[in-house]
């Protein structure tokens, strides 16, 4: 099993080579905003319930895939030292259970980000959608961090297209389908 983790700043394309990753390999994508937007049904954003559920969501969503040997790519936004914790568990519940753990990193050049980020697609999950909350949030996190635990393979997403990352993704971790 295999967990190809892919993260980074808003807009940066994380979902968008997520899809075209699994239309060539087959993984299952289980993207940071399907369990973020399944427990703010009922917590807001700065609720405490939200981070702590929506972790625990994530951490046993992805123990049960490793478990059944499902492969799968899983996009996350955070960076920083107050994650590592959590990404330190999802990478035990991976191994525990006889998988492997794939960092990509996506970057990308401001100015494609805030023409990016005014994409309509953004629209369907809780996604930053303009270019001030962005302005904002780059301010806020150093997304030029990577996650300390294993090296990550970082890409430009500026002149690449989503499926040349999805096959440099393929091509560095020797994927299969």
């Amino acid at each position: 099993m295999k967990l190809i983790f892919i993260y980074g700043a808003p807009a940066v394309g994380k979902l968008t080579v997520a899809t075209a990753l699994s239309q060539l390999i087959g993984y299952k994508i289980f993207h940071s905003h399907l369990s973020a937007d399944f427990v703010m049904s009922l917590f807001s954003w700065d609720h405490p319930q939200r981070r702590r559920l929506t972790e625990k969501f994530r951490i046993e969503m992805i123990g049960a895939g490793a478990k059944e040997g499902v492969n799968i790519i899983f996009t996350y936004g955070a960076v920083g030292e107050k994650f590592n914790a959590f990404v330190s568990k999802i990478i035990t519940v991976v191994e525990q259970n006889g998988g492997e753990v794939c960092f990509v990193k996506l970057i990308c050049d401001r100015e494609i980000l805030m023409k990016r980020v005014l994409h309509p697609s953004r629209m369907n999950h809780n996604k930053i959608t303009t270019r001030e909350e962005l302005e904002e949030k780059l301010k806020e996190v150093d997304y030029s961090q990577d996650f300390p635990h294993k090296p990550s393979f970082s890409i430009n997403t500026t002149s690449f297209s989503p499926q040349k990352t999805a096959q440099s993704i393929i091509e560095y971790f020797k994927l299969e389908k």
